[in-house]
């Protein structure tokens, strides 16, 4: 029996991982063809009944947005299936490789499979919205654009799982939780689970679908779609629906802009004073203002103070005002999107009401109670040579914090973190000045 067992056979374990593959991909694409079916069968019998009156605008939107739901609605279920089987997720772990999923045969032979349904799954409405802007339009143009959008959207959530999971092992911080206690530890995983919660999320999603597209009930969500955009295409309406988000969006655009430019002139300003006092010479490399809102245009700075000492300072930037910073390593991580911060919530427990801080309901994975968002890494490339590497936060966010692992701590000016050392920009003027006036009378410490 030990003949075929994955742990002592490789042969075994190797044909398991193809098995898996091909089922996941094939429960998956079926699933996504069947939603798929439902969702734009409803949507084109809606469209036919209230296109008389319609206008040629809202025809064009309604058409055009045809294969864009069916394109979201596949890349959900894939999605999915991608992320149940975490033996996958295991062996990616162990393997460390950092070859592509895509270049490595089981996935290939997934991504194969799911090539095979990709006509059936988008041939239909990318034709139908082709042939509104070009009539007698050839079927194979849309077969072929079908293929084409399957392409890229399989390749592309196939790389967005593996940087996921690269994340996860370089930041053990950040490591997403499943919805279900049971699918959070890849080692806890059982070998039923790939099998009955598929064919549980078949039903969820097939429900979803049949209810959004009016099979259980009389049909109201599509043709509340269709009067919406009749009504904001109109021409009183059309230029009130498109400002409005315009105009949220500039102010907050414009509002980052001033209060990022407002902190960075403070930087500059106390560089500036370094050297007006005679405390030390400073040399500034890059873009001063710029990358105090755009987080990959780099600014370098070289203190040399009155002893002689260097201070090679990279200045690290959020880009927005409640974007937290996470430092480790070589590099730091700063987190978009939005925060359950402060507050409390109401919760009974036994005779009495308690209040919940919203702040911790992330837990460990999730300092700063990240709801929906992503994190981006930056690399902190300090100049070799002598001088000791310094990062300046300027402008300072409202939450760092020092990762170590799972472990993390909010860190504050002076922060050593052995291979550098944090600093605001207040924080580090007055470093410099103490450093330069040591010894002198004028100058207590």
């Amino acid at each position: 029996m030990d003949s075929f067992d994955p742990k002592s056979n490789k042969n075994v374990k190797v044909a398991l991982t193809y098995l898996r593959n091909i089922y996941t991909s094939l429960f998956a694409s079926v699933t996504a063809l069947i939603n798929v079916a439902i969702l734009v069968s409803s949507y084109v019998s809606v469209y036919e009944y209230c296109q008389v009156d319609l206008t040629y605008p809202v025809k064009a939107i309604l058409l055009t947005l045809l294969p864009v739901l069916a394109v979201f609605a596949a890349s959900l279920v894939y999605n999915y299936f991608d992320n149940v089987d975490l033996y996958n997720k295991r062996e990616f772990c162990e393997s460390g490789s950092r070859k592509a999923l895509i270049a490595r045969l089981p996935y290939t032979v997934g991504f194969g499979i799911a090539m095979l349904f990709s006509t059936f799954l988008f041939t239909d409405s990318i034709h139908i919205a082709l042939s509104f802007y070009f009539p007698g339009i050839n079927i194979a143009v849309a077969r072929f654009l079908a293929v084409a959008i399957m392409v890229g959207l399989r390749i592309f959530q196939l790389w967005s799982l593996q940087d996921k999971w690269q994340a996860e092992m370089d930041n053990p911080l950040f490591v997403e939780k499943a919805l279900f206690r049971r699918n959070r530890d890849m080692y806890a995983f059982k070998p039923w689970q790939i099998f009955l919660q598929p064919i549980g999320y078949f039903f969820v999603f097939t429900i979803c679908c049949g209810f959004i597209s009016g099979v259980y009930f009389e049909n109201i969500i599509f043709p509340i779609i269709v009067t919406g955009f009749n009504i904001m295409v109109s021409p009183n309406m059309w230029w009130t629906v498109l400002l409005i988000p315009v105009i949220i969006v500039a102010v907050v655009i414009i509002s980052r802009l001033i209060y990022n430019t407002t902190k960075r002139r403070i930087l500059l300003k106390k560089l500036k004073q370094m050297e007006v006092e005679g405390l030390a010479k400073v040399e500034i490399t890059g873009r001063k203002y710029l990358s105090a809102s755009f987080i990959t245009l780099p600014l370098t700075v070289k203190v040399t103070d009155r002893n002689g000492e260097i201070y090679n300072c990279i200045v690290a930037t959020c880009g927005e005002i409640n974007a937290p910073m996470f430092f480790g390593g070589n590099e730091y991580i700063v987190e978009h999107g939005f925060h359950m911060r402060g507050g409390a919530l109401m919760a009974r427990g036994g005779t009495f009401a308690q209040a919940v801080d919203i702040s911790q309901l992330g837990g460990k994975e999730n300092p700063t109670n990240l709801v929906f968002g992503y994190r981006t890494s930056h690399k902190l490339n300090f100049p070799e040579g002598e001088g000791h590497n310094i990062v300046l936060l300027n402008p300072t966010p409202t939450a760092a914090y020092a990762m170590y692992g799972y472990e993390y701590r909010p860190i504050d000016t002076g922060e050593d973190m052995k291979k550098y050392t944090i600093h605001t920009a207040s924080g580090f003027f007055n470093y410099i000045e103490r450093q330069s006036r040591k010894g002198q009378r004028d100058y207590e410490y």
